[in-house]
């Protein structure tokens, strides 16, 4: 017999989808509607990848938990938004530009040096070379000081007092170092880290967004599983707040249980690893280095190489797979700590999805890159339908209300933003870590936020009396007023005339074409 929904654990699994901070907003809105129905302190469970770990990493390490947490909610908030609307991709565009004009000021050189071995150097190309040479010197110059001076920590949350330092630092060079030699090694090193994007973008995550703080600071009494696909084993692995382990049969209860082992597997084993210390921007940048843009990221545990780690949604961009897997292996013979088990913890999963929708093209892609953009398109395309099975095996199987809410689909006449065209237009904004406008943020955290309230009634009709209390929010008001934008910038024309160009990766090209646009 089918168990009743009054007789469900009331725990909630959320699962957040990748997709950038396209992904981030839209899960930041249904946060918000779950926070103000009383909702967040069900959840027992996130599970995240790429854009969603970064949003579960900062619920995690803010703690906005219940209703009457409205100061910690408010520090989560101001955070995130702050972070979204300024960008989290200035200082590695200037790496990159750096190291672009490495190999031009090297191209160049070679050049004049074999044109001048047959008829002697060339003015002009020696011109060029010193202008590349010091493009670079003053990109490196610049990403050295934004690393420095733009990422300070001034909102770290009380209980994250203790600063840590996981990598070379300026302000501590001439303390630790005294002889010349290791100082100018120091220095080498130093100037040399800012010609890697991948290490740029880590610390820019690491000092302005997570402070600093380490996997063991997740401690809000909920569990939270950051996947990410490891290039190493080739199998998808997940961070948690005590444990570093590969998501499998063997994997699935230890980390669970959170408990340290080792399981041989024909002629490999497979581990779960202590890693309280490894920082959180870590696990983060390990589930968001989407190939080719951003290169693997190493995760070192006592000083050994642990993982070499891509993108999560290279194998689950939905961070659902992990739930089944719980809901198959973590039975009650592998109940956690406190002697909760899946099946006595969790009785609802929803599934925050912000992937695109997929478009089909007439046309020939002949650039590699494009191809790969391509061909990531087509494998979340087939993630997707693997949604729909996951969430009909956890429902039918495990007897747990399973769900999911996506941004692609267009919504009813109750929402304020019913125009299919502007659904299609946000579903397909940019899913890079730059600067997004506040027309930007407002769609699509009003998006999530419409969804999560059209699951909650749906799933908990028995708390009519709160939804009423608390009405639904405009979209003129989903923000914060220093975050929020113009109201006359609300219109439906505007809105659409904004996301037209809202997909285009360069910056500089979007606002070019808006300002075009408006003229």
């Amino acid at each position: 017999m089918e168990k009743t929904q009054s007789r469900r654990p009331r725990g909630i699994w959320l699962a957040m989808s990748g997709g950038g901070l396209r992904a981030a907003l839209f899960h930041y809105g249904a946060l918000k509607r779950l926070y103000e129905l009383n909702l967040l302190e069900d959840v027992t469970v996130i599970s995240a990848t790429s854009g969603g770990a970064l949003i579960a990493a900062l619920i995690g390490l803010q703690g906005p938990l219940t209703n009457g947490d409205a100061e910690k909610w408010e520090n989560f908030e101001n955070t995130f938004l702050s972070a979204v609307t300024r960008g989290l991709l200035g200082p590695t565009m200037w790496s990159l530009a750096a190291w672009a004009f490495l190999l031009l000021s090297a191209t160049v050189g070679l050049a004049n040096l074999a044109l001048s071995l047959w008829i002697g150097s060339s003015p002009a190309l020696t011109v060029l070379f010193w202008i590349c040479y010091a493009a670079c010197a003053g990109s490196i110059l610049v990403t050295a000081a934004w690393m420095h001076w733009g990422t300070k920590t001034p909102n770290r949350p009380a209980h994250l007092s203790e600063t840590r330092r996981f990598a070379p630092d300026f302000q501590t060079i001439k303390g630790i170092y005294g002889a010349v030699e290791d100082r100018i090694h120091h220095w080498l090193n130093a100037v040399l880290l800012q010609l890697d994007p991948s290490y740029v973008r880590w610390h820019f995550l690491n000092r302005l967004l997570f402070f600093d703080a380490v996997l063991a600071d997740l401690k809000l009494g909920m569990k939270i599983f950051i996947c990410a696909a490891d290039l190493n084993s080739g199998r998808e692995l997940v961070f948690t707040e005590k444990l570093l382990g590969e998501l499998s049969a063997s994997g699935s209860p230890r980390l669970w249980r959170q408990y340290k082992g080792e399981v041989v597997m024909g002629n490999s084993a497979f581990t779960t690893i202590i890693g309280e210390d490894i920082p959180v921007a870590t696990a983060v940048a390990a589930s968001s280095a989407l190939p080719p843009f951003f290169t693997a990221v190493p995760v070192f545990v006592a000083g050994r190489l642990a993982a070499n780690c891509v993108d999560g949604g290279v194998i689950d961009n939905h961070a659902l797979i992990i739930a089944r897997q719980m809901a198959k292996y973590a039975d009650e013979q592998h109940a956690d700590a406190q002697g909760k088990a899946f099946a006595n913890s969790v009785g609802h999963v929803l599934a925050l999805d912000a992937s695109s929708p997929m478009e089909s093209y007439e046309r020939f892609f002949w650039l590699r890159t494009s191809t790969l953009l391509r061909l990531g398109d087509v494998l979340h395309n087939r993630q997707i339908q693997g949604v729909l099975e996951d969430l009909d095996d956890i429902q039918r199987l495990f007897d747990v209300s399973a769900h999911a809410v996506a941004l692609r689909v267009t919504p009813d006449e109750s929402c304020a933003l019913k125009n299919s065209e502007v659904i299609f237009r946000a579903a397909r904004i940019r899913t890079h870590f730059d600067r997004f406008s506040s027309i930007e943020c407002a769609v699509l955290a009003y998006l999530g936020y419409y969804w999560a309230n059209r699951w909650a009634v749906k799933e908990y009709p028995d708390r009519k009396e709160r939804h009423a209390t608390v009405p639904l929010r405009g979209i003129e008001n989903i923000l914060p007023e220093r975050f929020a934008p113009s109201p006359d910038a609300l219109t439906e024309s505007i809105i659409l005339a904004h996301l037209r160009y809202s997909h285009l990766r360069v910056g500089v090209w979007r606002r070019i074409r808006r300002l075009f646009a408006a003229a």
